[in-house]
């Protein structure tokens, strides 16, 4: 099951907890939190802390995988091509300077200039 949001993981802890036939307070046992811990969870409570959520999976034999989206979220393109755009200046200044020092250096080796 993909899941997007507080509501998706309150239902599948309730889906699992059900096909296990077990009650709340046997989870929150499980799980180290209270019943009522449980039924907010169950019922979408977003403000959960997520090691109380990671417990309570682990309790219902819940695996909870990350994995990233196909794509890059869209608030980030602008910020990726603004560092690529930094990058490429830092580069070109880099080499700005290396083809100055290295112009200079020639100059003063064929006594063009002095240090």
């Amino acid at each position: 099951m993909d899941i997007r949001t507080p509501r998706d993981i309150g239902r599948e802890a309730a889906a699992c907890r059900s096909y296990l036939r077990l009650k709340q307070s046997d989870v929150a046992r499980a799980a180290g939190v209270s019943r009522q811990w449980i039924s907010s969870l169950e019922n979408g409570k977003a403000t959960l802390e997520i090691g109380h959520v990671l417990r309570a999976f682990e309790a219902l034999g819940i695996d909870l995988v990350a994995r990233r989206a196909p794509d890059p979220p869209k608030w980030t393109i602008v910020l990726t091509a603004d560092a690529e755009m930094r990058e490429a200046r830092s580069l070109y200044g880099r080499r700005r300077r290396r083809l100055e020092a290295a112009v200079r250096a020639r100059n003063i080796r064929a006594g063009n200039i002095s240090e």
